[in-house]
């Protein structure tokens, strides 16, 4: 089966933020939108159940058409090898 792993991750995460869209973006990469009000308790699961132990880099993108401002935070399992990008 096709990116098992990566679903895997979705599928523990979905159950607890059913809001969210998640997107497998290619191999080991998946793609979380998301409120920016649910972005703490996502954080501290990432590390405390998830086993996401790396926050690798906060970005900001500024969205000058629409006025906006999307924060993209990366999240590294060292075990399963995996970048979560949580986009807020």
């Amino acid at each position: 089966m096709e990116y098992m792993v990566e679903k895997s991750i979705i599928d523990k995460m979905q159950l607890e933020f059913s809001e969210a869209v998640f997107t497998v973006k290619k191999e080991r990469r998946i793609e979380v939108k998301m409120p920016s009000n649910r972005l703490y308790d996502f954080a501290v699961r990432m590390q405390k159940r998830w086993n996401f132990l790396h926050l690798s880099a906060i970005s900001c993108v500024d969205w000058i058409a629409v006025k906006e401002f999307e924060l993209v935070y990366h999240f590294w399992n060292y075990d399963e090898k995996v970048l979560v990008m949580a986009k807020v």
